[in-house]
């Protein structure tokens, strides 16, 4: 199995590396260190006129040698590294295209630290980067270059970086926008059918290697989607977790696709793990949900390696690539920008048409054509809810002003593709991508999580499939419903909606007092200046009460306080 991280140090003269954890290789003049897997080094081999029991770091190194930074555009897979030239000192950093595999670089007047593993190139007493701060207060995930700590940069997806000795030490490549041309309109038969095609070559090649596979599922379409094609081959073991089993539809679900797959089966329920009841076992380096919820986290962890999974397939990104999960109908700002006026009018009255849109055509015309192409234009994101966002009142005003966060927020993460429904679709995969390698505990489960829904060929076909083709009657995911139909279980196609959490974190602060009363006392994010203490009190006592204004901030908010104190402890 290969390996899950890659840590390199190098001192000043760049002559040499160190390789503290990782695979690597001397290739001829090339040395070679990274982690994760590649899916296509068959394909890759024929293309590069390799012999196919050549290694992973020989592959990497011949392709380098053929695309140099742009080797990420042609490798599949979930992995990063780099690759030093030895005869210049010159460094090429790289990972996955979409980032799968993050690395983070930090560069000092005498020493280059590169590492898949924020925490061991980050210190306890490391300063703090308060734009990163901002930014996750604002919107509750970052998903650009910025890292908690000053001095510390993640590579962004779609980018390589080259290090070298000279005055430019540390340069970015920008690879070419993943999006192609939309192919010509074939029928939506054949579409369904491809998509199918690619769905199972994207499971296949992420189960590859695996000696104890796992599938997660969570009674929803996506991971129902990646057990059913995994169950086709492998018969691996599917693992849940809910956030409360009480009145949540999912946990039904859930059963009935396993029941229909004949898989073996467990759960972790979080009543049985309630928030806020103990701290995380392991030191992480950015914060996210799992602060709030480390018992849960800790139990599904447990639970997936005592049966000795080595490798864990998940839906995640589904809703994004499969344009799930409501997402505005842009398609419409492309339509007036290219001035296909009958097909902008067809598109409003048939959103007109179900109950739940019907709303004056210039509703529609603003907020998902006019408004898109405006943001589009200035390099903002496309979807327009943080547009409308309110800051939370207890973000102090000098963070706003030292951050210039209002502004920030809005900044898309993402190359601008000619498509704004195209565009659209890429930020939410690289919010789904960051959520899962930044701010998520799947990173410290022990075993390889792969995310075979965010696989490029698949995620490069669904980018160029015309939109009314993907949704049918919007926001319904009509082609992964027909791709699907034949394969998932009977009924399971068919599930709209999904269950909740029921407010489970407030209700966890009611019950428990002295956790309000903990973070509001000897708050450090007060101490940084980054959120005032009066108003953060009274925001902590009405979430008690069953009150808050915009939840995934304040909660945001609580994780970044309880990660800060776990990360100072040391």
């Amino acid at each position: 199995m290969a390996e899950r991280h890659v840590t390199i140090g190098m001192q000043a003269g760049w002559a040499s590396w160190e390789v503290l954890r990782g695979t690597s290789e001397t290739v001829g003049p090339l040395d070679v260190a990274w982690a994760g897997f590649i899916v296509n080094a068959s394909e890759l081999c024929t293309r590069l006129g390799l012999s196919a029991s050549v290694s992973r770091s020989g592959l990497l190194a011949t392709a380098w040698t053929r695309w140099g930074p742009a080797l990420a555009e042609h490798v599949e897979g979930q992995f990063a590294g780099a690759i030093m030239e030895r005869k210049t000192g010159t460094i090429t950093c790289f990972q996955d295209y979409l980032g799968l595999h993050p690395l983070n670089i930090r560069l000092e007047d005498d020493r280059c630290d590169i590492s898949t593993d924020l925490a061991e190139i980050a210190t306890a007493d490391a300063d703090l980067d308060h734009g990163y701060t901002a930014l996750y207060l604002a919107n509750g995930i970052v998903d650009g270059p910025r890292t908690p700590f000053k001095g510390i940069v993640r590579l962004q997806a779609g980018h390589a970086a080259t290090l070298g000795p000279g005055p430019e030490r540390l340069r970015y490549h920008e690879l070419r926008p993943l999006a192609v041309a939309g192919p010509a309109r074939a029928d939506p038969r054949d579409q369904a059918a491809h998509l199918h095609a690619l769905m199972q070559a994207s499971v296949q090649a992420y189960a590859r290697g695996a000696k104890c596979l796992g599938c997660e599922v969570s009674g929803g379409l996506d991971s129902a989607s990646v057990a059913s094609l995994s169950a086709s081959g492998a018969r691996p073991r599917a693992f849940t977790r809910i956030l409360t089993a009480r009145n949540n539809p999912d946990i039904a679900w859930a059963k009935k696709i396993v029941g229909g797959l004949g898989l073996d089966y467990a759960v972790v329920d979080g009543d049985l793990h309630p928030p806020f009841s103990t701290r995380l076992d392991v030191r992480l380096a950015e914060p996210g949900d799992w602060a709030m919820n480390a018992a849960m986290s800790m139990a599904y962890r447990d639970r997936i390696t005592r049966f000795g999974t080595d490798v864990l397939l998940t839906g995640q990104g589904g809703d994004a690539v499969f344009w799930g999960d409501t997402p505005g109908p842009h398609y419409l700002a492309d339509d007036l920008t290219g001035l296909r006026f009958a097909k902008l009018i067809r598109g409003i009255r048939q959103l007109q048409s179900t109950p739940a849109h019907q709303r004056p055509a210039r509703h529609w015309l603003t907020h998902y054509a006019i408004r898109p192409i405006r943001w589009h234009r200035r390099g903002q994101r496309v979807e327009g809810y943080l547009h409308d966002a309110p800051l939370p009142a207890w973000i102090t005003a000098d963070l706003i002003a030292e951050t210039d966060v209002a502004s920030a927020r809005l900044r898309s993460p993402v190359a601008r593709l000619p498509g704004i429904a195209q565009t659209a679709m890429s930020e939410r995969i690289q919010a789904v991508v960051s959520a899962v390698t930044r701010h998520s505990f799947y990173p410290h489960y022990g075993v390889s999580v792969r995310h075979p829904l965010l696989h490029l060929p698949l995620v490069r076909f669904m980018l160029s499939t015309p939109a009314d083709v993907v949704t049918g009657a919007w926001p319904d995911r009509h082609l992964h419903r027909a791709a699907m139909h034949r394969t998932a279980p009977a009924g399971i196609m068919d599930r709209r909606g999904k269950g909740g959490g029921g407010g489970r974190y407030l209700k966890a602060l009611a019950a428990n007092p002295d956790v309000v009363t903990s973070l509001a006392q000897d708050s450090l994010l007060v101490a940084e200046g980054c959120v005032d203490q009066q108003a953060w009190t009274a925001e902590l006592h009405a979430a008690a009460a069953g009150r808050a204004d915009n939840f995934s901030q304040f909660a945001a908010a609580v994780c970044y306080e309880i990660w800060l104190r776990q990360w100072r402890a040391g």
